[in-house]
């Protein structure tokens, strides 16, 4: 890539956590042209060596932020990419960003680092400030604030539409140890493995599932998605060691393509998504 770029290395881990990196990376370079974001689901070559790939990057960038949500700040991998940013980076470089969860709920070595919220305008706007000051050509504060404020909407509407999981009386559900420990060596092991898309399906060893509206769908049903709208069932895709529970794969008419999706995001195509 040419010019002077800015690596920032973005952490994740589940569901939620991940949509937020992704709608960070889009974002921060319409806003900071120099930054350049790196997710590691997304960035990393199909057959690449994943632990390697990552241990790559982390020795090679300016900035890194951790996605952290209700149901993540404890999970191994993002503590454990967490540490290596601290031993990368100075720790007023390492910033969590946090959605659905207050700095006073982070515990742990998550703590030891200043927060940001990712819904509050201000709050974003002193990271991207932050982010702007380590890049070696910053923009000046009034094109930075024009860039921010024009680039704000999208990014706080993809924010708002990130399904945050379920909880047990307001908190995080708990999960032991050697259940996220056998999570991210699925990981690892997910980067080399051939996607398993419609095998359970086409071993009619699921026949129908229950979406979110409680129909029944089998494949071909139209179903409907609240952001990618309608689309036709097309099998199922094998869930994680931690989670075994299959997920959709759905075609979709209007330019979504082919996502792999939780069976409750579906919705039958005649039913509402609102």
């Amino acid at each position: 890539m040419g010019g002077i770029v800015m690596r920032v290395f973005i952490s994740w881990s589940k569901e939620s956590s991940k949509q937020l990196a992704l709608a960070l990376r889009d974002w921060l370079p319409d806003v900071i042209q120099q930054v350049e974001p790196w997710v590691s689901s997304e960035d990393i070559e199909k057959g690449q060596q994943w632990l390697i790939e990552v241990g790559e990057q982390l020795e090679d960038l300016s900035e890194g932020l951790l996605c952290i949500t209700p149901t993540n700040q404890h999970e191994p991998w993002l503590n454990f990419e967490a540490g290596a940013l601290a031993k990368t980076l100075d720790r007023g470089k390492v910033r969590p960003v946090l959605l659905g969860i207050k700095p006073t709920d982070i515990t742990g070595p998550l703590a030891q680092f200043q927060s940001t919220s990712a819904t509050d305008q201000e709050d974003m706007f002193k990271l991207v400030k932050s982010i702007n000051t380590s890049c070696e050509r910053p923009l000046d504060p009034d094109r930075l604030r024009t860039s921010f404020d024009r680039a704000w909407n999208d990014f706080s509407l993809k924010v708002q539409l990130i399904d945050l999981g379920t909880f047990k009386n307001g908190n995080a559900e708990e999960r032991p140890s050697d259940d996220m420990l056998r999570e991210v060596l699925d990981l690892v092991r997910s980067m080399t493995r051939e996607p398993m898309v419609g095998r359970a399906a086409r071993r009619n060893l699921i026949d129908s599932a229950e979406i979110g509206d409680g129909t029944f769908v089998t494949v071909g049903s139209s179903v409907v998605h609240r952001h990618f709208g309608p689309g036709r069932f097309v099998g199922f895709s094998e869930g994680s060691l931690a989670d075994p529970t299959p997920n959709a794969v759905v075609d979709f008419v209007n330019g979504g393509g082919r996502q792999i999706l939780p069976l409750n995001e579906l919705r039958a195509r005649h039913q509402r998504t609102d």
